[in-house]
């Protein structure tokens, strides 16, 4: 688990590194580990204005699939159109370069819902590769 002084953790299994009023949204390692191998990623349209618990993006994985929420109101800036073609970079760095997308945040207050790296580990356990 990347421990990024700025990265925050949401309930759903979800990183999100904040840098000012933008931020980069990811699956936590420890989801992956739950999930199995990511298959399948539809990524959120550029320019979508999304409200915190909507879903943000839809994942398929060898044993689950759904919708992942989005744990703030924000705006969609970029997605690693990658993922859309080959999910081996979730798959291999869901904390680093398989990034989902990056957001401009729209209520910055919501922040403070969010968890730590600490609380995240102590609420939903360790991750251990690293990633």
């Amino acid at each position: 688990m990347e421990n990024g002084s700025n990265r925050k953790y949401s309930d759903g299994h979800l990183w999100v590194d904040v840098q000012g009023d933008q931020a980069v949204v990811g699956l936590t390692g420890l989801a992956l580990e739950e999930l199995g191998n990511v298959t399948f990623v539809e990524l959120p349209e550029r320019g979508a204005s999304i409200i915190r618990d909507d879903a943000l993006f839809v994942l398929e994985a060898e044993k689950a699939s759904g919708d992942f929420v989005a744990p703030i109101d924000c705006i969609v800036t970029d997605c690693n159109d990658i993922l859309a073609k080959d999910t081996t970079l979730v798959n291999s760095s869901p904390e680093g370069k398989g990034w989902i997308c990056k957001v401009k945040i729209t209520d910055k207050s919501q922040l403070a819902d969010l968890m730590d790296a600490e609380e995240y580990l102590s609420e939903f356990g360790k991750h251990s590769d690293g990633k």
